[in-house]
């Protein structure tokens, strides 16, 4: 081997120390890189499960509509109108809430309920 080829052979090496040293620190190893954390984005709470939690403290036991549910979820978790309105036609394919009529200022619209 060449002078050359060593020199590039031992910063690689002392490239790939620094890298496991690195990764030790973080609390993950060579075989394991990615370690996850509390403040990973996945352990955070999506509308769906808000809607459920929703439904789980007894919510959703009369009829409610999808404009009803956005105000009492916007402390919680703001977010827009038709976000609660597709998660919950989502949570309806999946047999998590069930759909009923309600009168509202004497015209029937779309209630869930559980």
């Amino acid at each position: 081997m060449s002078s050359a080829n060593k020199n590039i052979e031992k910063k690689l090496k002392a490239a790939s120390e620094l890298i496991h040293e690195a990764l030790r620190e973080l609390g993950a190893s060579p075989t394991n890189p990615i370690a996850r954390t509390a403040s990973s984005s996945s352990a955070a709470i999506s509308l769906p499960e808000h809607i459920l939690a929703l439904r789980d403290d007894g919510f959703l036991r009369t009829p409610r509509t999808v404009q009803e549910i956005h105000v009492e979820l916007k402390d919680g978790y703001p977010c827009e109108y038709d976000r609660v309105r597709v998660a919950l036609i989502r949570l309806l394919k999946k047999k998590e809430v069930r759909k009923t009529s309600k009168e509202v200022e004497g015209e029937k619209v779309i209630a869930y309920v559980w």
